[in-house]
């Protein structure tokens, strides 16, 4: 039994925060951490949630995963500043709505399918790769339009390209 998992968002045929969630409920005394690509501002809240102790950019991972590694370890929680600060004032205040913020109203399983629209995955494969029906993934469409004030699903498309543009400069 290990004492600590390493995980990322991404995963050839699921998603890490469902992992994460399931690790959780069978073995709640392992702990985890996510080591991963994506914006720690968009997922950091998330696999907290879902039970992780930490969350580590790629790009820091070299200089960090160690001192993270200990900290969990120790029982205690991992973020880098800036992302504490972030969730701190979240906590605390009352900001404007944000686009980040209107993309934190998607459940983790819509995100997973959004961030799938971002990379250009037509509906037959994201139902493949995460064994849902097609239908299923439809509604989850119509989830996200709604949640998204969006009209069509051209129009989703269409924001999730502009999304994944702006937010991978």
């Amino acid at each position: 039994m290990p004492d600590l998992i390493i995980v990322d968002i991404s995963l050839g045929d699921g998603s890490g925060i469902e992992l994460i969630k399931d690790i959780k409920v069978k073995y709640p005394e392992i702990k985890m951490i996510v080591l991963s690509v994506y914006d720690e501002f968009l997922y950091a809240e998330r696999v907290i949630r879902a039970g992780a102790m930490g969350y580590i950019k790629k790009t820091e991972a070299c200089d960090n995963i160690i001192f993270a590694i200990k900290k969990v370890l120790s029982g205690g929680l991992y973020l880098n500043e800036k992302t504490k600060d972030r969730l701190i004032h979240k906590i605390f205040t009352k900001k404007a709505q944000t686009e980040n913020s209107v993309i934190d109203q998607l459940s983790d399983r819509e995100l997973e399918i959004f961030q799938f629209l971002t990379k250009g995955c037509k509906t037959k494969d994201i139902a493949e790769k995460i064994n849902l029906s097609i239908n299923t993934i439809n509604t989850h469409y119509l989830h996200i339009k709604k949640k998204l004030n969006l009209k069509g699903h051209n129009e989703l498309i269409q924001y999730a390209n502009s999304w994944s543009y702006r937010n991978n400069k």
